[in-house]
Formats: structure tokens, C-alpha cells, sequence
């Protein structure tokens, strides 16, 4: 089993007229316990445009990876979210699906490169749909 202790490039997906939204992640583990945080812009709700953080806390068995983000400032756009995923057998991308209160959507986690330099939208996009089209 790979430890998922590290940083990982995100980018999530809406299902809806939102653009998809970047992010970086910082796990922990432990056994299968897995705890970290997530920055990424906030894209809508009151604080567009500024930076927004967020604690993860979940748990690996085998592949497969959960995980619950709740926003430091919750408001209306920043429900708590639930990752349902799987990490490839390489231990380098967890794929999967999100879920708050009203949405869900895909995501994409690439670990980072050992200098940590995020990604741009750009390329987590074009990562996102090579990693779909390969499945």
C-alpha cells in the first residue's frame, strides 16, 4: 500500500456553468487514517476571489480513499464536501467523486512533483481528461 502522505494538485469539476476550480491538498497518514488540508480561490459566494481553506479528515482501505473537507469559513457556497476516490496503482492520482448538500461532480488529485510548483488550470485540465480517456 502507498503512503498518501504528501501535496497534491486537485481540480474539481461542477456539473453545472461553473468553471472547474484548482486546488492544492496536504496529506497525512497514519495506518488508514488520512487528515491534511486543502487552499484553492474561491470562485462564488461571498468570498470570490480570495483564497479559502479547508480541513480534510478520511480514511484509506485498499484503493479506495474517502475523505470529508470542511471549509474553515463556511457559507452558502462552502458546504462540508465528501471525496469518494481511488488511488491508481501507481499511488501518484486519486480519481473520483465529490458530494456536498446539493452538487456533486469529479475530481483529480496528481501528486506533486518533489519542488512543489502547483500546476496551472491548464494542465490539471488537460491531466483530467488524459487520465478519463486512458480508463
Amino acid at each position: 500500500m502507498h503512503d498518501c502522505s504528501g501535496t497534491w494538485d486537485g481540480l474539481f469539476s461542477y456539473p453545472r456553468r461553473y468553471d472547474p476550480t484548482s486546488f492544492v491538498a496536504e496529506l497525512r497518514q497514519a495506518s488508514e487514517w488520512l487528515t491534511g488540508s486543502t487552499q484553492e480561490t474561491a470562485q462564488r459566494g461571498l468570498y470570490a476571489g480570495s483564497m479559502v481553506t479547508a480541513n480534510l479528515m478520511g480514511k484509506i482501505a485498499g484503493r479506495n480513499i474517502t475523505l470529508l473537507k470542511t471549509y474553515d469559513r463556511p457559507d452558502a457556497a462552502h458546504d462540508a464536501v465528501r471525496y469518494i476516490g481511488e488511488l491508481n496503482e501507481a499511488g501518484t492520482e486519486i480519481d473520483g467523486t465529490w458530494v456536498n448538500n446539493s452538487w456533486s461532480g469529479r475530481f483529480l488529485m496528481i501528486r506533486a512533483r518533489k519542488r512543489h510548483t502547483q500546476r496551472s488550470d491548464a494542465e490539471l485540465s488537460r491531466l483530467l481528461v488524459a487520465a478519463r480517456s486512458a480508463r
